[in-house]
């Protein structure tokens, strides 16, 4: 004869306490479920590049260090002579900061306008395509 003990009816096995946090669907033993059909919208992405515009500050100076920092991170500068209206000498000087900025940074400084007052100067990895006068991402040109 066989010592077989009936389970109790009705008493239910412990549950695994589901993890703090836990937003997804839970089965009916309360275990956390994870659907691999449900795909929700990618979270959103930060940018890492930027389009920075600069004036000459009210001593008429540059920030041609911070310039430098963020073309080195991939911004795009736009720096804006125009405030200089009747200072042609200075707006040279600031042009020829500009010009050694590029130099040692290795990018080239770009005119937006005839008047050569509105300057761009290309982030890391961003390519002027002075052709088709486009502005884009090295890898967008390449594929």
């Amino acid at each position: 004869m066989t010592n077989d003990v009936p389970e109790p009816v009705g008493v239910q096995p412990d549950r695994k306490p589901v993890p703090i946090g836990w937003r997804g669907p839970v089965t009916a033993d309360g275990e956390p479920f994870h659907d691999l059909g449900a795909h929700g919208p990618p979270p959103p992405s930060i940018p890492t590049r930027a389009l920075r515009y600069v004036a000459p500050d009210s001593m008429n100076r540059l920030p041609t260090r911070d310039i430098s920092k963020r073309i080195q991170q991939g911004d795009t500068v736009v720096v804006d002579l125009r405030p200089l209206v009747h200072m042609d000498t200075h707006q040279n000087v600031c042009r020829r900061e500009l010009k050694q900025l590029s130099d040692d940074v290795g990018v080239g400084v770009f005119a937006l306008d005839a008047e050569d007052k509105l300057l761009l100067l290309p982030g890391n990895n961003v390519v002027v395509d002075v052709t088709g006068h486009e502005l884009g991402l090295t890898s967008l040109l390449r594929s």
